[in-house]
């Protein structure tokens, strides 16, 4: 997801991220090895300014204006209410996870409700 400062135009995302200075997300975790590969994919060349490995973080300085980032579509917690605009990059990366189970266990209902709501099965 490409974020940036509340009221830029994102209509043109490869355009953005040529033009305004770009905050990294840390090349140690797995979303910046997604961005570096959709980066690379796309022929982008960013103009980095910093690196952080906090989203909350650089989603904080991306709306005080200070660049644009592109990060995971994370669920909250992440900061709400900051002035951003967003827009999910239709060719970007999806990661997959998965979950291993013993069907044995004494906590099967609980396993049971865990993969029901991380399936959208949750009521």
């Amino acid at each position: 997801m490409l974020i940036a400062p509340e009221g830029m135009n994102l209509s043109e995302p490869h355009a953005v991220l040529s033009e305004q200075v770009f905050i990294r997300y840390d090349r140690n975790q797995w979303g910046d090895q997604i961005v570096d590969r959709y980066l690379r994919a796309h022929g982008l060349a960013v103009k980095e300014w910093l690196e952080l490995d906090t989203l909350d973080a650089i989603a904080a300085l991306v709306s005080r204006g200070l660049g644009v980032a592109i990060l995971p579509d994370w669920p909250p917690t992440w900061p709400e209410g900051l002035p951003l605009e967003k827009k999910i990059l239709q060719d970007g990366e999806a990661r997959e996870v998965g979950i291993l189970w013993n069907t044995s266990t004494a906590q099967i209902a609980a396993v049971n409700a865990l993969v029901d709501f991380c399936s959208g099965k949750n009521p």
